[in-house]
């Protein structure tokens, strides 16, 4: 054990110790509760282990590894077709339950795995929830996700929000794509995360330029718009929505102090 978390740490995997315990657990079909009762009695001579850990030590993320990656207090099912799930995304869930009032149709918007409209349909039973995404292959993953944690939820294969009619929503959510073509990434991101669901043109900002004015249309009056926005985008996103029409009702910021979430409610 103690050479595999080696093996781990040199190749700059923060935590090996702790991955380690999940990469173990996954190759033996026990949980991390019974690894660490066993340590003493677990050996490096697991040929499915060896294949897990030299595909971490090749940098593929923990999550497809494992196949799924816990939101909001449930494993969300993940493979290379899909985002994987980010804990400051969490806080969007948060912002949208805090200001959840009315009844009508809610769109999650670029879904992915469906963790923030599953999370937000068993959360509360206030919406119609539909969740999109321009990839067949991510929505496939979403509706696996929301079968196995009966969720009802609707789908729909689109391209943001033009096949909707003005004035027919109450509520929209998204983290989109907004991350720079030229960004530096860790290997885990820039290698193995589908390209469509993280950049967004030259500066990042793309996705907002269309998404924004589209969900102006499409709400109602009252209605919300709650994004996930990219570090040091918030000052754009925020005078771009005031431009377009929207009240800014509120910015939160993530564990590490930076603004990345914004409420607009379309007055």
């Amino acid at each position: 054990m103690s050479n595999a978390s080696s093996r781990l740490g040199e190749a700059g995997i923060e935590s090996s110790s702790i991955e380690l315990q999940m990469l173990v657990a996954h190759a033996s079909g026990k949980d991390r509760t019974w690894v660490l009762a066993h340590l003493t009695d677990i050996g490096n001579n697991s040929s499915e282990l060896d294949i897990l850990l030299e595909r971490r030590i090749n940098r593929e993320p923990l999550a497809y590894i494992l196949g799924y990656r816990e939101f909001y207090g449930r494993n969300f099912k993940v493979s290379k077709k899909v985002l994987i799930p980010r804990q400051e995304t969490e806080h969007l869930v948060e912002a949208a339950l805090k200001y959840i009032e009315l009844d009508g149709w809610a769109v999650d918007i670029g879904t992915g795995s469906g963790c923030i409209g599953i999370s937000l349909a068993l959360e509360t039973n206030s919406f119609n929830w539909i969740l999109t995404d321009i990839s067949p292959e991510a929505l496939e993953i979403a509706k696996i996700n929301a079968k196995s944690q009966n969720a009802n939820v609707r789908f729909l294969n689109c391209d943001l929000l033009l096949t909707f009619k003005p004035d027919s929503l109450i509520l929209v959510v998204s983290n989109p794509p907004y991350i720079s073509i030229n960004a530096p990434l860790p290997p885990e991101i820039d290698l193995y995360e589908p390209v469509r669901a993280l950049f967004a043109g030259e500066d990042g900002l793309e996705i907002y330029r269309r998404l924004i004015p589209q969900s102006f249309q499409a709400l109602k009056i009252g209605g919300l718009l709650i994004m996930e926005v990219g570090y040091g985008q918030m000052d754009y996103v925020k005078d771009l929505s005031e431009w377009i029409g929207f009240e800014v009702k509120e910015v939160l910021s993530d564990l590490a102090k930076i603004p990345r979430v914004i409420i607009l409610k379309k007055s």
